[in-house]
């Protein structure tokens, strides 16, 4: 699952064809201009990287690298 490391306005993501270039897929469910929190519950991520592999330890490894390609951008309330 992919959290902003802070909350408020999601306005940029950036790392998602380097993610996806290692093999992994990348979904996101919320997009530029939406409200975000950080990591509460599940319920706050803001996207997936799935990933396969020859077996449940490669496909950990491929989406653990991936992810930390993918940065969410956020801005908080108030501010431009």
């Amino acid at each position: 699952m992919l959290f902003p490391e802070e909350p408020g306005e999601f306005t940029a993501v950036s790392g998602v064809p380097e993610a996806e270039a290692l093999g992994a897929r990348v979904h996101l469910h919320a997009e530029p201009g939406d409200r975000v929190a950080t990591r509460l519950d599940n319920s706050a991520s803001v996207g997936f990287v799935y990933a396969h592999g020859a077996d449940a330890a490669a496909a950990l490894a491929t989406v653990r690298a991936a992810a930390a390609r993918i940065r969410i951008d956020t801005r908080k309330e108030g501010r431009r």
